[in-house]
């Protein structure tokens, strides 16, 4: 990754990393090197146990907030499940009520 393209990847990153709560933390990674699906920080020595500590948190935060989506979707799928059931079943009794006519 080149560029533009780095810089992007580089405050995508480590944005959310920086500053919980919109503090901006010292020690930021000079760099942030991206290979598939990982991502390696370089940062100095002294701040090696910040950053696990922020990436930690990012980890459980991202985790919280797809448990949350895993949860609404199963919601949404309950609930048009029983309403499709619920529709069945009215129609299912209007069939049985105007049958004989």
């Amino acid at each position: 990754m080149g560029g533009a393209a780095q810089r992007n990847a580089t405050q995508r990153v480590a944005g959310p990393l920086q500053g919980f709560g919109g503090v901006v933390r010292k020690g930021a990674p000079k760099r942030v090197e991206f290979d598939r699906a990982s991502a390696i920080f370089t940062s100095d020595e002294d701040q090696v146990e910040h950053w696990i500590e922020s990436i930690d948190k990012w980890i459980a935060s991202t985790n919280a907030r797809y448990l949350m989506t895993l949860e609404r979707v199963r919601r949404e799928r309950f609930d048009r499940i029983d309403a499709e059931t619920k529709e069945k079943e009215r129609v299912q009794r209007l069939n049985d009520r105007f049958k004989d006519l």
